[in-house]
């Protein structure tokens, strides 16, 4: 059995982090299922849990796919996120970036239940933000992403 100490952790998600990055900025087709493996490996390690920016960079992978599974790719990622939040994980809460990036995902999509899925998340958003989490608060990239 390996023994991990608190630096060789750190290293470990470090890089990992780097994967993940270099897959969403990656042209390749496969890019976003890379992307979710790393993910799907790393939640299933309680010293690997990947927080909301290792969500948010898989989720605009698949966004930058223009796949047509691509936004119901999207939106499963952020319901993990969710899901995680609710048993306890706060490192998983979904911020501003990461719906805008979901949002992203839809409004590329033919789908037509497309902007009517973007006007949920938006109205998903403005009632987090109204009671008080203010990490999810629409900005100008969540109002021209939807227009």
């Amino acid at each position: 059995m390996v023994s991990l100490n608190f630096f060789s952790i750190n290293v470990l998600i470090n890089s990992l982090k780097s994967f993940v990055k270099a897959w969403a900025r990656s042209k390749e087709r496969n890019a976003a299922d890379r992307a979710q493996q790393i993910i799907n490996k790393m939640e299933s390690n309680e010293f690997t849990r990947p927080n909301v920016n290792f969500y948010t960079a898989a989720i605009d992978c698949f966004a930058k796919t223009k796949r047509l599974d691509a936004p119901q790719k999207a939106d499963a990622m952020l319901k993990r996120m969710e899901e995680r939040v609710e048993n306890g994980e706060l490192s998983a809460k979904p911020n501003v970036r990461a719906y805008n990036a979901v949002i992203n995902a839809w409004s590329w999509s033919n789908d037509k239940i497309a902007a009517k899925r973007c006007e949920e998340i938006l109205s998903t958003m403005e009632a987090r933000a109204a009671a008080g989490d203010k990490d999810v608060t629409p900005n100008t990239i969540t109002y021209s992403t939807i227009m």
